[in-house]
C-alpha cells in the first residue's frame, strides 16, 4: 500500500468488511466517502470520520519500535584483603 491510505481501504474499514466485498464507492470533493455495501445499501461517511479512519490506519501501519535489548554487565566483586 502506498504512503497515502487508499480510499477503498478506508471505505472498507469504515463499513467493517473487506475491500473486495464492497459493491462500489466514491470519494466526494468535500472529502466524504459514499459506499455501496455488500447488501446493496448506500452509506455516506463525512470528512471527519474519513480523516479519523485514515489517521488510525496510518498509525497502525507505522513500524513499531523494537524493544531495546538490555545489556547486562557483570559486576566485579572485590574481596577485601586484610
Amino acid at each position: 500500500m502506498t504512503e497515502e491510505i487508499k480510499s477503498i481501504a478506508v471505505a472498507a474499514a469504515l463499513y467493517g468488511c473487506q475491500a473486495d466485498e464492497l459493491m462500489g464507492f466514491a470519494e466526494r470533493e468535500d472529502g466524504s466517502l459514499v459506499i455501496i455495501a455488500p447488501t446493496g445499501q448506500k452509506f455516506q461517511y463525512d470528512k471527519v470520520l474519513v480523516d479519523a479512519q485514515r489517521a488510525e490506519m496510518a498509525e497502525a501501519a507505522k513500524p513499531k519500535p523494537k524493544p531495546r535489548r538490555r545489556t547486562t554487565t557483570r559486576r566485579k566483586t572485590t574481596t577485601k584483603k586484610e
